[in-house]
């Protein structure tokens, strides 16, 4: 009796805890920026610009990617746990996960991968 009370308790402050600590839409979105803005940031040191230019793409990229995921980002909340989605040209591709307060995005590769095939697909269209 005492170890069903026990694990009854546990399972309930398991549920509360995941409950109380699932990430919101904003919560989402700054992630989803942080690793875009990221990758962005490191191309251009990649390409070796540090000119007005660059830091004018990077303020313009930032500012669209604020527009896209306003416009675009939905996040589904269930209770426990958080996912974010986005839809583009009819395609649903899942990019986030939240859980605990922490949101688990794309890795930087797999975000260059997603790229690069969506560049493919409009160059063979």
């Amino acid at each position: 009796m005492k170890k069903k009370i026990i694990v009854i308790l546990c399972s309930l402050f398991a549920f509360i805890l995941l409950a109380f600590t699932c990430p919101n839409r904003n919560d989402h979105k700054e992630a989803i920026k942080y690793i875009v803005s990221c990758m962005v940031n490191e191309k251009l040191d990649e390409a070796g610009e540090n000119d007005a230019f660059a830091f004018l793409g990077s303020l313009f990229m930032t500012k669209f990617l604020e527009e896209f995921l306003d416009a675009r980002l939905k996040v589904n909340n269930y209770i426990l746990f958080s996912v974010g989605e986005v839809n583009y040209k009819g395609d649903t591709k899942t990019v986030s996960f939240g859980i605990l307060n922490h949101v688990f995005t794309l890795s930087k590769d797999d975000l260059k991968k997603n790229i690069t095939e969506e560049q493919n697909k409009e160059e063979y269209k």
